[in-house]
């Protein structure tokens, strides 16, 4: 008789998804009876609630591999499974995990699931394939001087993307068009070097949405982003509403990207821009974990699964269901700003309850928007503290002050005029609590 294992390994995850591994380590316990031994570099005494047993390693330190199999010596025999849950360990994540003689997907491509630069030069290899596939490639190039994004400019007149190699988070992301200041935008995503930069062509393409899910079971979640220089997405659509051409073609490209990537088994979140006109899709950037925005919550609302459950389901039982039940409803969230640039100020009765700022806000919204169908409210956060600066042009997702999350039983309302109502609710809502920059209240 096989001796009984203990443990689940999670490596790495980053502290915005503190709730989301927390949960999965619950579940786990309760579920398997497994603990939690937690890698991950300056762990803080709130991973203390997430794992039984903390490892202070950073996965993209040189050594990783060997140092995690050190730490691991007295658990190894007790480890029933392993996930990854960081972009920035899902290469050495994946390759700990089959030095271990666990299941993971491929660690040999993992590294294109977290290089942008790795990404397109895989993807590149075969365009023509693709090409033949209805995906579209954007030319690109890895650059170094303000000379070579000068180049790609003039080769590129139609407009092109800035961007650092490995960072999440739409941070230093930056649309760029003729007659905008390159050296000022070079300069500004200099930081960002060490880890590569890459021009990318300008996808014209009308629609955004990203293809979702874990292994077999896979979904589609339509994208909303900021049309200017920061293309800061702000709001997510999960929904079972829409047409087959277009399901198929967001599909093809999100295995493609799977491919590629080496996604198997484990969750993916592969980002997509999508043509009808031209009856192209382009893959944006793909991601070997759980989407960001409170995605997988969206999808728990439509179609009844937990998915974080699920993947611990995957990874420990090697168990999943055949397929995923027909969509109900639709589910969205919102990221909520400032209407200036500012500081933001709010009393202690609501610095210290965030509960019932979202209460109130609810409050104001269903006074003055007269919306005549039920809405489910849920996952409100505030992700600004009182004293924290704001702005009213975001560079990237926390720039947001807050997001808040809404399901419809009714698919067919307009989710994204219901969105902006919310947002235009907001800014007048927050505005009393939003001291400007010269001293007084937005």
């Amino acid at each position: 008789m096989s001796k009984l294992k203990k443990y689940i390994l999670i490596i790495d995850y980053n502290l915005s998804r503190y709730d989301d591994v927390k949960m999965m380590a619950e579940y786990a316990l309760s579920k398997y009876g497994l603990r939690a031994i937690l890698i991950r570099p300056n762990p803080s005494s709130i991973d203390q609630l997430v794992a039984d047993h903390i490892i202070n390693l950073d996965p993209r330190s040189e050594g990783f591999i060997e140092d995690a199999i050190r730490c691991l010596s007295s658990f190894a025999n007790d480890i029933q499974a392993g996930l990854v849950f960081s972009d920035n360990a899902v290469f050495s994540g994946a390759k700990l995990l089959e030095s271990l003689g666990l299941e993971t997907d491929s660690a040999l491509m993992a590294e294109s699931a977290y290089s942008k630069i790795k990404y397109r030069q895989a993807e590149s290899e075969n365009i023509n394939l693709w090409n033949k596939q209805n995906i579209f490639v954007p030319n690109f190039k890895v650059i170094y001087t303000l000379d070579e994004v000068i180049e790609f400019s003039q080769n590129n007149p139609n407009g092109f993307v800035l961007k650092p190699a490995c960072e999440g988070n739409n941070r230093g992301v930056m649309l760029l068009r003729e007659g905008d200041n390159l050296d000022e935008a070079l300069s500004s995503i200099m930081p960002y070097l060490k880890d590569g930069l890459i021009c990318e062509e300008l996808i014209q393409f009308e629609e955004e949405y990203s293809f979702d899910g874990i292994s077999h079971l896979t979904f589609i979640t339509k994208k909303l982003s900021k049309k200017s220089k920061y293309p800061v997405e702000y709001g997510q659509i999960v929904s079972g509403e829409m047409d087959t051409r277009t399901a198929e073609l967001i599909a093809r490209a999100g295995a493609v990207a799977n491919m590629i990537v080496g996604q198997c088994r484990g969750p993916f979140h592969n980002e997509i821009k999508l043509s009808l006109e031209k009856d192209q899709a382009a893959i944006i950037e793909p991601n070997r974990r759980p989407a960001g925005m409170k995605i997988w919550s969206l999808a728990e609302k439509v179609f009844g699964y937990d998915f974080y459950q699920l993947w611990i389901d995957r990874v420990v039982a090697k168990k999943l269901p055949s397929k995923l039940p027909p969509a109900k409803g639709v589910s969205a969230i919102r990221m909520l700003g400032a209407p200036c640039d500012g500081v933001f100020k709010l009393p202690v009765y609501l610095s210290n309850n965030s509960d019932l700022l979202f209460k109130k806000f609810i409050e104001q919204f269903k006074k003055h928007s007269h919306v005549a169908f039920p809405i489910e409210w849920f996952g409100f956060q505030l992700n600004k503290k009182t004293g924290d600066d704001v702005v009213k042009v975001q560079k990237d997702n926390s720039d947001f002050i807050a997001q808040i999350c809404i399901y419809l039983n009714d698919s067919r309302v307009d989710v994204i005029q219901l969105l902006d109502q919310i947002n235009d609710c907001w800014l007048d809502y927050i505005s009393v609590y939003v001291q400007s920059q010269r001293g007084e209240a937005a």
